[in-house]
């Protein structure tokens, strides 16, 4: 709690303003309002060093009742801690504070990184999708992506940076046909808070094309469908129907009891056809992170956090990554990269 043990006196309304060379009454009286909390007196330009010592800089809440003072430690030498440079608005990050990252590269060699191995190996189960050459012929998975299904015969192949290994499933020239990989079984709830992430790219072109990646309890995408989600059926998709101007999210709760109407949001952003990062995180906290990113940069195309109309807790779906062509054109899509994870 914060207390005052003195307070700055107010001179009262004074009429004697000075001059533009004598100082007045005035003058006085707004530097004593501006020392004693009186609001919005001025705009104060400091432009000479100001020193404080150890808690004597302090930070008000609202109220004026509690505060956060700032404690410098016992340094022997002059030191510059310097602000990044970022135009948008921001929240200082603290040791113990609640937040997210981003936007950070962490290097392990100079980092001290704990807990990992065995939080990942008693509470989170994971799988993953690298995509690598196999002296055998064929694609490989393992843990909890294992036993995909090919749909088209990938060609395995090294592209040039920032690409790299990959598999290219294609669509042929038959129009409709589906091209990427599914699941045969459905093992996937929200209530495991799972995370799934994909590196791929549709190389060719995104117009006249369906393209999906997320969880959902149907299989593939239908020949038939004009809607991505049955009102029966609870999923969580981004990507794109060849009706849509930009990248979509569908989303729906729909179980085989209870009927849901899927939503669909636009996220203004262009279909990409150069080398992208999906990711969908349903989180402990009860909503569903989207984070889309430029695979070549790093740079995040979309990102936003639902919290309606998700798939129902105890439903159980399957991974989704899917491109179908609307046109009897050959299209393509590249796969580098997929993981799941999820409680349980």
């Amino acid at each position: 709690m914060v207390s005052f043990s003195t307070s700055w006196k107010d001179i009262g309304d004074n009429s004697d303003g000075g001059t533009s060379t004598q100082y007045g009454g005035l003058d006085t009286r707004k530097i004593m309002r501006m020392f004693g909390g009186v609001s919005n007196i001025d705009n104060v330009d400091m432009n000479s060093p100001w020193y404080w010592r150890d808690q004597k800089l302090n930070f008000l809440n609202p109220a004026g009742t509690f505060r956060v003072g700032i404690s410098t430690p016992a340094i022997t030498s002059d030191v510059t801690h310097s602000w990044p440079l970022y135009n948008s608005n921001d929240t200082i990050t603290t040791n113990n504070s609640t937040g997210e990252l981003r936007n950070k590269t962490i290097n392990a060699a100079f980092n001290t990184i704990t807990g990992i191995g065995g939080a990942s190996s008693s509470n989170r189960k994971s799988g993953r999708i690298q995509a690598p050459r196999t002296g055998t012929g064929g694609t490989y998975s393992e843990g909890l992506l294992q036993g995909h299904i090919d749909m088209t015969v990938p060609v395995a192949g090294t592209d040039p940076s920032p690409y790299g290994l990959g598999w290219t499933y294609s669509t042929g020239s038959t129009v409709n046909t589906n091209a990427g990989l599914r699941y045969g079984v459905a093992w996937v709830r929200r209530q495991y808070n799972p995370r799934i992430k994909v590196k791929c790219r549709t190389p060719t072109t995104a117009a006249n094309s369906w393209f999906l990646f997320g969880l959902s309890v149907d299989v593939d995408i239908q020949a038939s469908e004009t809607v991505t989600i049955d009102d029966t059926e609870s999923a969580f998709l981004v990507g794109w129907r060849n009706t849509d101007g930009t990248i979509a999210v569908f989303r729906n709760a729909g179980t085989n009891a209870v009927s849901s109407t899927p939503t669909v949001v636009s996220t203004g952003q262009t279909k990409p056809i150069e080398v992208t990062t999906w990711e969908i995180d349903m989180r402990a906290a009860g909503d569903v992170l989207v984070t889309v990113t430029n695979g070549s940069t790093g740079a995040t195309i979309y990102t936003n956090t639902f919290t309606t109309n998700l798939p129902t807790t105890s439903i159980e779906m399957r991974p989704v990554f899917q491109l179908k062509n609307t046109d009897s054109v050959n299209h393509d899509l590249s796969l580098y990269y997929m993981e799941l994870e999820q409680d349980m």
